[in-house]
């Protein structure tokens, strides 16, 4: 809720006021059982796949991403291409110049660990029938 308050230029009023009450509303559930029962403190291990699958599915936009050396070498190491031509259309920002990163970040892996969490209970209450 601080870091939504102490950004609040960043967000569109409504989207901020949104986004206040999801956390509201988080405060009062006895259990979180989306991010329970993984290492304290962290929400995603790791995020290369995040950010090659934004690059890939949004080829026609601009990604802004937080600098992040392990993925930003992963990059280098070996750079991706479309149809033969250099992929250009990302590149790695310091979230203390570029205040949208941040909040977006918290956004953006609690709705990847909810989506793990529905894909898991998903497949749990619809196991899959194999062919005899």
């Amino acid at each position: 809720m601080e870091l939504v308050d102490y950004h609040k230029d960043v967000l569109p009023a409504e989207n901020a006021m949104i986004l206040r009450s999801v956390l509201r509303a988080g405060r009062s559930l006895k259990t979180l059982d989306f991010i329970e029962g993984y290492p304290s403190n962290l929400l995603i291990e790791e995020f290369s796949t995040f950010y090659l699958a934004r690059i890939a599915v949004f080829k026609h936009s601009s990604h802004v991403f937080d600098m992040e050396d392990n993925i930003r070498d992963l990059l280098l190491k070996s750079p991706l291409t479309s149809n033969g031509q250099p992929v250009t259309n990302f590149r790695f920002a310091d979230s203390m110049h570029e205040p949208g990163i941040q909040p977006s970040d918290v956004v953006v892996g609690v709705l990847g660990k909810m989506h793990s969490y529905f894909t898991i209970r998903n497949e749990m209450r619809w196991p899959k029938i194999g062919r005899h």
